[in-house]
């Protein structure tokens, strides 16, 4: 779990005026059900445009190099005056996969110091070594 929050104001020396007076709070948890699988959602809000960003996403790792991710991500506003209300901007639901291959058919030969014959076997006649 995790959380911050920032504030930031910015005045006009020559007036003494705000130019902007902005709140920043940001909010993450993260569950992990097994070592391959979790669960993390985020929440971050901006005061200076009412904007709030939220997300969801799951995660399986069933081996090193693949994964699987499925996620939600929302973006709305809350209004500023008397009636204050949430309103959707925008929404994505997304999907990502990435598998490492590995083949099985066949494995590179070992390579070994070649001293002219082979382990375990006589020396060729049509081949010897140079002096």
């Amino acid at each position: 779990m995790s959380g911050s929050y920032e504030h930031g104001r910015l005045t006009r020396d020559s007036t003494g005026l705000d130019v902007f007076d902005q709140d920043l709070a940001s909010f993450g948890l993260q569950y992990a059900f097994s070592r391959d699988i979790w669960l993390r959602g985020r929440v971050d809000y901006d005061s200076l445009d009412g904007r709030m960003l939220q997300q969801l996403v799951f995660g399986w790792t069933p081996r090193p190099g693949s994964a699987l991710y499925l996620g939600y991500d929302e973006t709305g506003e809350w209004s500023s005056g008397s009636d204050r209300h949430y309103t959707r901007r925008s929404r994505t639901v997304f999907a990502k996969l990435s598998w490492a291959y590995r083949s099985r058919l066949g494995r590179p030969p070992s390579l070994k110091a070649f001293s002219g014959t082979r382990a375990g076997a006589e020396a060729s006649p049509s081949w010897s070594p140079r002096p």
